[in-house]
């Protein structure tokens, strides 16, 4: 009976090899971009790819980016974490400003960043240059396009400190890693 059972390890273990090798170059484009919020200090955000975007909407694969998420969390066990958002493109928005007025702020900015995908900040004094316009301070807003980012944020008294945008399965230049 050991030896049988030793075989059938064996056995799996070659198995699962083979067809994990087999698997090897093939392309994880679609996927799941997990984002869970802790207070209003702390956010993890986990990338879980796959081949298709079937499997992505598999309830099973949204668990996993889910428990991703979650283990990234564990070091903060005794807070906590707001409802998880899943998608394909996120964002993150560093902002400054009073406390109560942020969470709202900052999803509509997010909201902006994924729509826009803007490549930089820029500076309240830049000026919009059209559609074409790459600064998030100088972007038309995207839910009031009568007005900038920039005078969007200054009505409020927020100030924007950086941003980042993730959209699921895209490559990460070198100099963009930390």
């Amino acid at each position: 009976v050991a030896q049988a059972e030793s075989w059938l390890h064996e056995q799996a273990q070659k198995e699962g090899w083979s067809k994990a090798s087999k698997l090897q170059g093939r392309k994880t484009r679609e996927g799941l971009i997990g984002l869970l919020l802790l207070g209003e200090q702390t956010a993890v955000m986990v990338e879980v790819n796959c081949e298709t975007d079937f499997v992505a909407r598999n309830v099973k694969f949204q668990q996993l980016v889910k428990e991703a998420a979650l283990a990234t969390l564990a070091h903060h066990q005794n807070k906590q974490a707001s409802p998880a958002s899943y998608t394909k493109y996120a964002a993150l928005v560093v902002c400054h400003g009073e406390a109560g007025t942020l969470p709202e702020i900052g999803r509509r900015l997010g909201q902006h960043v994924v729509g826009e995908a803007p490549s930089s900040l820029g500076s309240l004094e830049d000026q919009p240059c059209g559609d074409l316009e790459t600064r998030l301070l100088a972007q038309s807003f995207l839910p009031d396009p009568s007005r900038t980012v920039g005078q969007y944020v200054q009505e409020r008294g927020v100030r924007v400190l950086d941003f980042v945008r993730f959209e699921c399965g895209e490559s990460v230049e070198p100099e963009q890693q930390t």
